[in-house]
Parts: structure tokens; C-alpha cells; sequence
């Protein structure tokens, strides 16, 4: 039932993806040693997502596989095969906003992925954390990895692996069977840790919340009670309904002038919607007088002109934002905007070209792992 649940939780973030058609796609090849003869059978993929298993896919006997992940969340890919050293890749999917609405759909990450066999006597704990981290890259407008990370981690990882092939070239080498491999993989039991501590400092929150709420609902009552006692009753009648004709006509022309004037004021300020919205109001009121409609017809006018000054502005903001862009995946956004603005403007449309060309010319690369 748990598991169905995590499998339901994955289905219906992959039916987000598809509906917006963005997500990140990675694939590749698991590769395990050539002395196993079984290929990479057996071998499977775990997703996790914000450290909740939400996936898990078996790999073919050659080794291929295709994922695909909705934006803005944290991945944990953990690629295992039974006797082998579990390797983990971290992704993170967030992506600004207006990239998303300017590029959807990244070019694919090709990873190679090697899987070595747990042997004895070797220390295999690099392995307990990521072999590598992808993030989006706002400068190349691209998922790149993390070269700081790797750098700080290759010398152990690469060590290890050496140790490992240097044992597996001996005449007598033997890696640990299913039965010798007694312990719980590293990396789950270090994910299993960290979700506990996870959950208790959830369960601390929920508490402090609780009690806050109790405390803000306390207060409320309180408040309510005091300005129930203190609001004296409100005895006033309505008298609308008893007034005579020449009451009322009184009434609406003072409604009319206060709105006149209120209208007047906004057209003084340049502030022509609220104007023109004030003038509809008050013509509505049915005076008999055209000085309403006559400023709205002026106010019209007035807003015509402005509009064409409003569209060269916002276009020149755009372009202002575009060439100083200082990453092409901005700039594109901005020009497009621009050309929203200015469909037909031969500037901007040589320069999203250009944004554009250069764009194109990545080539997602496979990433030896």
C-alpha cells in the first residue's frame, strides 16, 4: 500500500510534465563488469524525490535507461545492482521562472554509469554520498555538474575503483557473494538516517504550530468578546425609504458632483482609468448633463496617444534588459518580450537569432560516472 502510494505520488507529477511538456530528461547505460555475464540483468534504478522513494525502474540486460523529471525538486538516482557498490547521482531541477517560459525543454543528460563489485577489505565509504551533482547552470542556460563537488570527491572515488580493478586483476580474486554481502547498502542506510531526522524535526514543527495556533486562537476569542461587550447597539433607522422625490433627487446630484469631482481630480493627475471609471459612475447616474461623456470621450484620446508611448517603453525596457544580459537563456526571454511588444522589430529579431544560434549549437555530452 506504502509503495503504491509513492508509485501514485510519481505518476501524477509525471502527468504535470506532460501536460507542460517540461522536464528534464536524463538516459544512458549502466555498465558492470565484463567478467559477469549476466550484463547489467538485475540491475534496477531508485528515484527519490526530496529523499521519498517515488520510482523504481529495472534496467535491461544492456544496460539502457530513460528518466524524466518535473521541474523544481530534488532528485536522488541511486543505480544498484546486488554484489555491486551502489552509486548515487543528486539532481536538482529548480529553474528560474521566465527560463522555463523561455526554454522548456533542455537538451538531454547522457550518463554513463560503471558499477565495480563490493569487494572486502576496501574502503568503500566515498561511495555513501553523491558521485556527482547536476543543477541548471544560468550562465550556459544548460544542466551542467557540479565541478566543485566532483573535484572534491574524484581523488577518493578514483582511489577506490583503482584498489578495486588492481583486486580484480589477481589470478585468485573473488568479489563477495550475495551470501558474504550481509550489510545493509551504505547509502540507503545514510538516506534512512537523514529522512529520521527529517521526520522529527517535522514532528517539533507540528507541535510548535499547534501550540501557536492554540495561543492565536485564544487571543482571538478574547478580542472578540472584548469588542462585543464594548460596541454599543446600533439603534439608528433607515429613513431611504421615507424620503420624497425632491429628497432624493437632492441626493443623487450631491452623488453626482462628489464623483464629478473626484473625476476631475484623477484627470488632473493623469491618472486616466480611474478618471474615466469615475465619469462612467457618474453618468450613469442619469443627471441629463454630457460634461461626463464629453471627458470620456477626450479621455479616450488622451489614452491612445499614451499607449504608443506606454508600448515604446516597455519595449525599450525590454531590449535594455536583453543586451545586458549576462546569460543567453535571459536574453532570449527578454527579446521575445520585446518582439510581443514590437512583432515586426528587425532588431530584436536578428538578436534572438543570434541568442538562439548559439543555443543550439550545445550537444548534450555523455558524463562517464
Amino acid at each position: 500500500m506504502h509503495q503504491t502510494r509513492f508509485l501514485f505520488t510519481f505518476f501524477l507529477l509525471f502527468l504535470t510534465s506532460v501536460a507542460t511538456a517540461q522536464w528534464l530528461e536524463i538516459s544512458g547505460t549502466l555498465v558492470v563488469d565484463k567478467s559477469d555475464k549476466t550484463g547489467a540483468t538485475g540491475s534496477r534504478v531508485v528515484v527519490l524525490r526530496n529523499n521519498e522513494k517515488v520510482d523504481e525502474k529495472t534496467i535491461e540486460r544492456k544496460g539502457r535507461f530513460n528518466l524524466k523529471f518535473p521541474f523544481d525538486a530534488d532528485y536522488k538516482l541511486l543505480f544498484m545492482k546486488s554484489g555491486y557498490i551502489t552509486k548515487m547521482v543528486n539532481v536538482n531541477t529548480e529553474v528560474p521562472e521566465e527560463i522555463i517560459e523561455a526554454n522548456p525543454d533542455f537538451p538531454p543528460i547522457k550518463l554513463t554509469i560503471n558499477l565495480l563489485p563490493k569487494v572486502a577489505d576496501v574502503d568503500l565509504s566515498v561511495f555513501e554520498q553523491a558521485v556527482a551533482i547536476l543543477a541548471y547552470n544560468d550562465e550556459l542556460d544548460d544542466f551542467i555538474f557540479d565541478d566543485d563537488y566532483a573535484s572534491r570527491v574524484k581523488t577518493r572515488i578514483t582511489d577506490a575503483e583503482q584498489t578495486i580493478h588492481k583486486m580484480m586483476k589477481q589470478p585468485d580474486f573473488k568479489p563477495l557473494s550475495a551470501g558474504q554481502d550481509t550489510q545493509s547498502d551504505p547509502i540507503l542506510l545514510a538516506l534512512e538516517k537523514e529522512k529520521q531526522e527529517n521526520v522529527t524535526a517535522l514532528k517539533e514543527l507540528e507541535v510548535t504550530q499547534q501550540k501557536n495556533a492554540k495561543l492565536e486562537r485564544k487571543q482571538l476569542a478574547e478580542s472578540q468578546n472584548k469588542q462585543r461587550y464594548e460596541q454599543p447597539e446600533n439603534h439608528s433607522v433607515d429613513y431611504v425609504d421615507t424620503l420624497s422625490d425632491e429628497m432624493k433627487r437632492r441626493k443623487v446630484l450631491a452623488k453626482y458632483n462628489e464623483l464629478i469631482a473626484l473625476a476631475d481630480t484623477a484627470f488632473r493627475t493623469r491618472s486616466y482609468l480611474l478618471s474615466r471609471d469615475t465619469y462612467l459612475e457618474a453618468d450613469a447616474l442619469s443627471t441629463g448633463s454630457t460634461y461626463p461623456q464629453e471627458r470620456i470621450s477626450e479621455i479616450n484620446k488622451l489614452m491612445d496617444t499614451q499607449k504608443w508611448a506606454s508600448i515604446a517603453e516597455e519595449y525599450n525596457a525590454y531590449i535594455q534588459q536583453a543586451d545586458g544580459a549576462k546569460s543567453h537563456a535571459i536574453a532570449r526571454f527578454y527579446y521575445k518580450k520585446a518582439l510581443e511588444v514590437k512583432k515586426d522589430d528587425t532588431y530584436a529579431k536578428e538578436k534572438l537569432t543570434e541568442v538562439e544560434a548559439f543555443i543550439s549549437e550545445r550537444k548534450g555530452k555523455a558524463v562517464d560516472l
